[in-house]
């Protein structure tokens, strides 16, 4: 049961980090469109 809950909190650990790396990288990606632009 432990061994499950530790897997279960290194995968939302991971998918936590793929969301937060993901939100980065568009934010960089709309601020250089929006540099661009201009």
């Amino acid at each position: 049961m432990f061994v499950f809950f530790k897997l279960n909190n290194q995968r939302k650990a991971v998918v936590w980090l793929t969301h937060s790396a993901n939100k980065k990288a568009l934010s960089e990606v709309s601020f250089l469109c929006e540099a661009l632009k201009n």
